[in-house]
């Protein structure tokens, strides 16, 4: 009984972490952006949050991985130098992308018809990218502790932050958005540092006995999650390519899609929130037959039983969170409801089997899976988005979600029900993603 009152408090924190994060900037900031900018402004930032958002935690991932796995292995003292260390390489691997973002802005807003908002936006959000992935490698260790209630905090601090959005919109302008997002993420890492500065600030700050560790794992998780994170990205950035907000008679398309696919995330994020925290608890678990052949079947069908009611669900309110939340673009996003909202849902499948495969399987199997899961969503994307715009978006993401679903669902099957010969740990962790 009090395993199970735990794992219920580990699971409402994380909810509360991930609702705080995820659900408050897309349940009330942005559409409060959307009405005060116009809905052409607004996916103009939409385009530029999402070319950032690509790359999003990927450089990190590896690392996050790497202190999930090997921080409870090493001496209180040993602890806090490796995570300082991964903090300086998390930091490291992050200018040189920050500065592709900056010079290279006037190169990337051209892909969206030569959008002005985008190529102001794009140098402030790199650097808030730039620091939010310092942010989250300091945070992993409590994921270690499971101290998911300081996370929530910490994450809660964040998103609150990001409201100054609202008046720095009117003090500056649209940059003034992007503003908001770097000083809420600056002002969290110096809270971070000020919480943990016995651990963070102490000398020395960086070991190579630790980064030698790290890159073992590091450059194959990152890239599978580079491929993953932008893959879920596509679908806007082909939208604001073909039909760009800065073209007054496609301007509202991709807030359109928008309104629909964030609408059909914040529905279906139970999969995503149960899937970090299982991977967390996977943690502690160091061989396949830790788990019987029985909680495998069962987890599985579970899977599938959650997914279809995550779609009914969403097919009953989803209509009328997007009717709510973006009026202005309602008509049109519901129209595109149904196939965003199956797209989700079969995508929960593929996210909810992803944790034990990247626990447990060859670190050299993610970023294969990850090259052919891009592969799917990007083919019907090229195919559909020109003729079609946002309802070939819509149609595109159920078939990638499908095939990305099929691959993950298929390693889980056959390697933990049918084939459970395994029984070492690799060297792998990964964070499940957003389609």
């Amino acid at each position: 009984m009090s395993r199970i009152r735990r794992m219920g408090r580990y699971f409402s924190w994380t909810v509360l972490d991930q609702f705080i994060s995820m659900g408050v900037p897309r349940l009330i900031l942005f559409p409060i952006l959307a009405k005060i900018i116009g809905v052409d402004t607004f996916g103009s930032f939409v385009l530029a949050l999402g070319a950032i958002l690509m790359v999003g935690l990927a450089p990190s991932n590896g690392l996050i991985g790497y202190i999930i796995r090997d921080l409870v292995r090493q001496k209180e003292q040993d602890q806090a130098l490796l995570v300082r260390t991964t903090m300086a390489l998390s930091l490291a691997a992050m200018i040189p992308i920050a500065m592709i973002y900056v010079f290279g802005s006037q190169m990337i807003a051209s892909a969206f018809g030569d959008d002005p908002v985008v190529a102001r936006l794009l140098p402030i959000l790199a650097l808030y990218l730039m620091l939010t992935n310092v942010v989250e490698t300091s945070l992993a260790p409590y994921r270690v502790r499971r101290d998911f209630a300081r996370m929530a905090l910490i994450h809660g601090v964040q998103s609150a932050l990001l409201f100054l959005a609202i008046p720095l919109y009117y003090a500056m302008g649209i940059p003034g958005i992007a503003t908001a997002h770097f000083l809420a993420a600056t002002i969290t890492l110096c809270i971070v540092l000020w919480l943990e500065r016995d651990v963070l600030l102490r000398k020395p700050l960086f070991s190579a006995k630790f980064a030698r560790e790290a890159m073992k794992v590091w450059p194959a998780l990152s890239v599978a999650a580079a491929i993953t994170l932008s893959a879920g990205y596509l679908d806007r950035i082909f939208l604001g390519h073909w039909w760009p907000p800065s073209d007054p008679e496609t301007k509202a398309v991709v807030t359109t899609y928008f309104a629909a696919a964030s609408m059909a995330a914040l529905v279906s994020i139970p999969g995503t929130l149960l899937a970090n925290l299982i991977l967390s608890l996977l943690g502690r678990v160091m061989s396949v037959e830790q788990l019987t052949r029985r909680f495998y079947i069962r987890y599985i069908l579970g899977v599938f039983a959650s997914a279809l009611a995550v779609f009914g669900i969403g097919l009953l309110i989803g209509p009328t969170l997007v009717r709510f939340f973006y009026p202005d673009v309602a008509r049109e996003a519901v129209g595109l409801w149904p196939f965003v909202m199956l797209g989700f849902a079969i995508f929960n499948i593929g996210t909810l089997c992803r944790p034990f495969a990247s626990k447990f399987l060859s670190p050299t199997v993610l970023p294969v899976v990850s090259i052919i899961n891009f592969v799917a969503r990007l083919t019907p994307l090229f195919l559909l988005v020109p003729t079609r715009g946002a309802m070939g978006a819509a149609q595109g993401l159920v078939i990638g979600s499908f095939v990305m679903s099929l691959m993950w669902a298929g390693l889980y099957v056959k390697n933990f029900i049918i084939d459970r010969r395994l029984s070492t740990v690799p060297d792998t962790e990964t964070l499940a993603g957003d389609p």
